[in-house]
């Protein structure tokens, strides 16, 4: 689906001054089209949750289809309540140190068993003339949270670790630090594509959990997926996606 978003008059009145608002589109001038897959649309129970994993695409674009989306601070994902993310289930000794990463400037000390996802980013900058490219990794972070290494491919240098709170089981908010928005000084970015598989699953007491599980299916059979970005300035842009499930 694909939604513009109704910002009223913002404009790069809200975005950071200079150089910055030259090359940042407007909310008001962002879309939103956001999708998921899962590999199973045959719901478990509360007894019986079933391990399945998803697959998430975010695109970004222009109204117009001309430069590039506007810079995105915040990234809050809204699973139905029929879906848990176990990330604070995971076993302590299968949990990354994002202290550890980001002072290494690698994912290398991550644990076996902590990696949850991956997948790749890709953002416009310079008015929509070059593309930033971001290898994305999903791990289940000590706090019980799930951390996201990202790692450049070419262009600025990007090896760092951000943070994805879970909230009360099936939201996962990621705040989006100033240095990865803008990791050429001066030339926000705006995202284009993000697509993330997340798959993965340990045993606890005996008993296999993954990532991310289902507990049921509603009465109406439809699985609800909600996507809000969040910009520069506090402007948001919300999508949708909905999946049929059987119980």
């Amino acid at each position: 689906m694909r939604n513009r978003i109704i910002a009223g008059a913002l404009g790069c009145a809200l975005l950071s001054g200079g150089a910055v608002a030259a090359f940042a589109a407007t909310p008001a001038n962002t879309t939103l089209d956001f999708k998921v897959k899962p590999s199973t649309t045959n719901a478990g129970t509360l007894k019986k949750p079933k391990i399945t994993n998803l697959t998430v695409t975010i695109k970004g674009d222009t109204t117009d289809g001309m430069g590039q989306p506007a810079t995105s601070v915040a990234l809050n994902t809204i699973l139905p309540r029929q879906w848990r993310i176990n990330s604070e289930r995971w076993p302590k000794k299968k949990r990354c140190s994002i202290q550890k990463v980001n002072q290494q400037k690698s994912d290398k000390s991550c644990p076996n068993g902590s990696k949850v996802g991956s997948g790749t980013s890709i953002a416009k900058v310079n008015d929509g003339a070059s593309t930033q490219k971001l290898f994305v990794t999903a791990y289940v972070i000590e706090n019980g949270d799930i951390g996201f290494f990202l790692k450049n491919d070419g262009g600025a240098t990007v090896n760092q670790m951000i943070v994805g709170n879970t909230v009360k089981g099936f939201k996962l908010n990621v705040k989006i630090p100033r240095e990865i928005q803008e990791p050429f000084p001066g030339l926000p970015t705006g995202i284009s594509l993000l697509k993330v598989n997340f798959k993965g699953s340990v045993r606890v007491k005996g008993k296999p959990i993954g990532i991310l599980s289902t507990i049921g299916c509603p009465k109406s059979k439809k699985w609800r997926f909600t996507e809000v970005n969040v910009y520069r300035g506090g402007a948001s842009n919300k999508d949708t996606d909905t999946v049929r499930c059987t119980k």
